[in-house]
């Protein structure tokens, strides 16, 4: 059996218990099928294990906690915002054989598990956030803030996914900075007068302009974990 039908096979499985735990929304099981199945034909066992670390984790701390009664489903947006930079340098590195994509590939997956922990766990925490900008106390579920969970919880996403490269002090710092880079960028993402109606305005039930309130317009959550996860792995490549 070839590694892209194992590839297939398995993410589609994980898949299809994410979408009936409703972890996943139909389009996000898809994406997450496809990108499963680049990443173990591309990386074999060693990089879908990382991936699997980082989605069922992420999964599991939020039901662990029970930090939400009902936690909401991952759309193909969101998929590809924490899993298409680790996709691309999976393809690079069946193409280049380049050991160094490997590590560039680890870190990817560990600023997405440190950002991930940090917005699940974060909302633990007993003292209010601060921005990470001004360093004032703001409101819960305020992008571009921080808390002392929080970032805790980064740290030790991080450490979890290097863990797969015998602890690497790299995989660990990138991680968490890019968490931390991931919460700069929250500060300017686009802001709406109902905070709980994001699900609402992707799914265009309600129109995006009445809700919008400040920030970047076209600045969302994903967007922010997107560009925070390229410039992060850029970082990684030139420094490393």
């Amino acid at each position: 059996m070839s590694d892209v039908v194992i590839g297939f096979v398995l993410a589609a499985f994980i898949a299809a218990v994410a979408y009936v735990r409703q972890s996943l929304s139909r389009s996000g099981a898809i994406t997450a099928v496809i990108i499963g199945t680049i990443i173990y034909a591309s990386g074999g066992v060693f990089m879908m294990s990382v991936l699997l670390t980082f989605f069922v984790s992420s999964n599991v701390i939020g039901r662990l906690f029970k930090i939400n009664k009902q936690p909401a489903k991952r759309s193909a947006k969101q998929v590809l915002a924490n899993g298409l930079v680790a996709t691309l340098l999976a393809v690079m590195f069946t193409m280049t054989q380049d050991e160094s994509l490997l590590l560039l590939f680890v870190i990817s997956i560990a600023v997405a598990t440190a950002d991930t922990w940090s917005s699940e766990l974060g909302v633990l925490s007993k003292t209010s956030p601060v921005s990470i900008v001004t360093f004032k106390a703001t409101k819960y579920g305020v992008s571009g803030s921080v808390t002392k969970v929080g970032l805790l919880a980064s740290f030790l996403g991080a450490i979890l996914i290097s863990s797969f490269v015998m602890f690497n002090l790299w995989v660990v710092l990138f991680g968490f900075l890019g968490s931390l880079f991931d919460s700069f960028l929250g500060h300017f993402q686009v802001r709406y007068l109902e905070p709980l109606t994001r699900d609402i305005v992707e799914d265009h039930e309600k129109s995006s302009t009445d809700l919008y309130h400040s920030g970047i317009r076209y600045l969302t959550n994903d967007g922010v974990n997107f560009i925070s996860n390229v410039v992060t792995v850029l970082i990684a490549y030139l420094i490393l």
